[in-house]
C-alpha cells in the first residue's frame, strides 16, 4: 500500500519526528511504500497547498496520515479538509494530540481514523487490512467513523521489546539538513515512558490511558549502539543528542551504556536528566564516556509551585546541588524553566531568576506555559476559568504568548519577563555586568504598557540586547547571549565560547 505522512513542525525550530520515523520504518519493513512531507520553514517547505497537493499527486497514496502536536494541529485542521476535497482517500491521525485529545481530533470532518497510544502495530494492522480489504472496525488503540457513529477500540498494551522495533528512518525527510541547522546535533530516543506524574506533562494520559502496564522501557544498549553507528555515517553529525525524558532513571542500563559508548565512539553526546535520580557517580560515568552536556528540568524557583501545582517534588538544595555534581564532573549544564504557571506570582517568577542566578547553567530555556488537553493541569485550568478560549489553539510554539487569564500575572507582565529573562537572571548574579542589567531591566520596566502591546519594547529590547552582547563579548564579560531560544553563558568558565 502507497501512505503518506504529513508531519506540521511549523512556526518553530526544526526537529525529528521519532514516532513518524519508526512508523515509517516499520511500514516499510512489511513491503508498504510510504513517504513524508514534512513542513517546516527552516528547511524550505511552507505551508503552500499547492505544493502540497502536487507532492500528493506525484505519489499517489493510497491512505494518508498526519502526526501532530498539540501546537500543531491548528495546520492539520487547515489541511486536513483540503486534502480531502482534492484526494479521495481515508486520512488518520495519530501523533500526541490524537491520544491527549482524541475526541477533539475524530469530530474532524475530515478525519477518517485516529490512532490512540503507541502506534506502531496498530497502524500496521489498520495499512494491512485497508489493502486487504479486510474489516477495520476492531483494530486495538484505532477510533473510527461508522454510519454517523464513533467506534472507539480498546487500547492493546504497550510495546514491551523496544528491540522488535526497527531504527527510525531518516531517509523520508531531509535529515542531513536538520542535522546542519542544528549544529551538528542528531537526536536519538532510547526508551519509552516515565515513572513521575508531573501534572502539565502528557505522561500523565499514558497513565489514564495504560495504568500499571505504562513502565519505563528501555531497548538494550547493544540496540542503541548500532543505531548510533548509523546515525554516525552522516559525517556532519558531532553530537549525539538523547531526547529521553529519563535518560539516568535506569544506574544499570546507563552504567552499560556508558562502558560500552566509551569503548566504541569518540563523538561526545548530551542527555536529559532529573535531579531526583542524578548522583556523583552517574555524572563521572558520563563524562568518561564523552558526555558534555546534561539538560534538568527546573521549570519554576518556587518551592510552592513545583510541588502544589506541577507535582515536582524536589528542594532547591537537591537541585542546587545536582548541578554542582554536574559542574564538578565537568558537564555543561541546561535548565528548562517555564513563566506563566497558574497561580504564579511576580515573586515566584523572582525565585525562578534567583535560583538560576545561584546555579548559572551553562544553557537557560524559558518556555511560555502551555496547558495540553490530557493533562492534569489542563483540567485545573478548566475548573478555574484560566484559559482564554481565543487564544486555544491558536500558537504553534511555547514562546509567543501566554492562552491563560493569570490574577497576579497580566500578559504584559509575561511578555517582559521573557523578553528579558536573561537580563533579569544576569542582574541577580554575582557577576561583574550585574548592575548594568539591573539598570537594563529597570528601565525596560518603567516603559509604557503601550510600547510593549505595540511591538516597539521588544524592537528597543532586541536592539540594545546586540550592542551590549557584541560589547560584552569583546570585553569578555559574563553574561548570557541567546542562540536559537537559548540562553548561552558567556564565561570564563567556558573558555568564553559560544556554540
Amino acid at each position: 500500500m502507497r501512505v503518506l505522512l504529513i508531519y506540521p513542525d511549523l512556526e518553530t525550530t526544526v526537529s525529528y519526528s521519532f514516532g513518524v520515523g519508526i512508523i515509517v520504518a516499520f511500514l516499510k519493513e512489511h513491503g508498504h511504500k510510504v513517504k513524508v512531507i514534512h513542513l517546516n520553514e527552516e528547511i524550505g517547505y511552507r505551508f503552500n497547498y499547492q505544493r502540497i497537493r502536487k507532492d500528493i499527486e506525484s505519489f499517489n497514496p493510497d491512505l494518508i496520515g498526519f502526526s501532530s502536536t498539540s501546537n500543531q494541529f491548528k495546520f492539520v485542521k487547515k489541511l486536513a479538509p483540503l486534502v480531502k476535497k482534492d484526494f479521495n482517500v481515508p486520512i488518520v491521525c495519530g501523533g500526541v494530540h490524537a491520544t491527549s485529545a482524541p475526541e477533539g481530533v475524530i469530530t474532524e470532518e475530515a478525519i477518517d481514523f485516529i490512532c490512540v497510544g503507541e502506534g506502531e502495530y496498530a497502524f500496521l494492522e489498520l495499512v494491512d487490512n485497508l489493502e486487504r480489504g479486510k474489516d477495520v472496525s476492531n483494530i486495538e488503540n484505532i477510533w473510527l467513523k461508522s454510519n454517523g457513529a464513533i467506534i472507539r477500540n480498546q487500547l492493546r498494551a504497550p510495546i514491551k521489546d523496544l528491540d522488535a522495533l526497527p531504527f527510525a528512518d531518516r531517509k523520508e525527510v531531509d535529515h542531513k539538513r536538520i542535522v546542519e541547522i542544528s549544529r551538528g546535533w542528531a537526536n536519538i530516543l532510547v526508551s519509552r515512558g516515565c515513572p513521575y506524574r508531573c501534572t502539565y506533562c502528557i505522561n500523565y494520559t499514558y497513565f489514564d490511558l495504560y495504568g500499571n502496564k505504562y513502565t519505563v522501557r528501555f531497548r538494550s544498549v547493544d540496540n542503541v549502539l548500532k543505531e548510533i553507528e548509523l546515525l554516525l555515517k552522516d559525517p556532519n553529525v558531532k553530537m549525539i543528542n538523547f531526547n529521553d525524558d529519563t535518560f539516568t532513571i535506569n544506574n544499570e542500563w546507563v552504567l552499560e551504556f556508558c562502558e560500552k559508548y566509551a569503548k566504541k565512539f569518540k563523538v561526545p553526546f548530551a542527555c536529559n536528566t532529573r535531579v531526583t535520580n542524578f548522583n556523583a557517580g552517574i555524572a563521572k560515568a558520563l563524562k568518561k564516556a564523552g558526555c558534555q552536556e546534561v539538560k534538568i528540568g527546573l521549570e519554576s524557583g518556587s518551592q510552592r509551585i513545583r510541588k502544589e501545582i506541577l507535582n515536582r517534588h524536589m528542594s532547591d538544595e537537591l537541585i542546587i546541588k545536582a548541578f554542582d555534581i554536574a559542574k564538578q564532573a565537568g558537564l555543561r549544564c541546561w535548565a528548562f524553566t517555564m513563566i506563566g504557571i497558574p497561580t504564579e506570582t511576580k515573586d515566584d517568577v523572582v525565585k525562578t531568576v534567583e535560583l538560576l542566578a545561584k546555579i548559572r547553567p551553562y544553557i537557560i530555556r524559558c518556555s511560555i506555559f502551555y496547558p495540553f488537553k490530557g493533562t492534569k493541569i489542563y483540567d485545573y485550568c478548566v475548573e478555574h476559568n484560566l484559559i482564554d478560549k481565543e487564544k486555544e489553539g491558536k500558537y504553534s510554539n511555547y514562546f509567543e504568548e501566554s492562552i491563560l487569564k493569570l490574577d497576579a500575572l497580566s500578559q504584559i507582565d509575561i511578555l517582559k519577563f521573557k523578553k528579558m529573562f536573561k537580563w533579569y537572571v544576569d542582574a541577580y548574579s554575582n557577576i561583574d555586568t550585574a548592575q548594568f542589567y539591573k539598570q537594563l531591566v529597570g528601565f525596560f520596566d518603567q516603559l509604557p504598557d503601550c510600547y510593549w502591546t505595540n511591538g516597539k519594547a521588544v524592537e528597543m529590547f532586541k536592539a540594545m540586547d546586540a550592542i551590549v552582547d557584541k560589547l560584552f563579548r569583546e570585553l569578555k564579560k559574563e553574561h548570557y547571549a541567546t542562540r536559537r531560544q537559548l540562553d548561552l553563558n558567556f564565561c570564563e568558565h567556558l573558555d568564553w565560547q559560544l556554540p
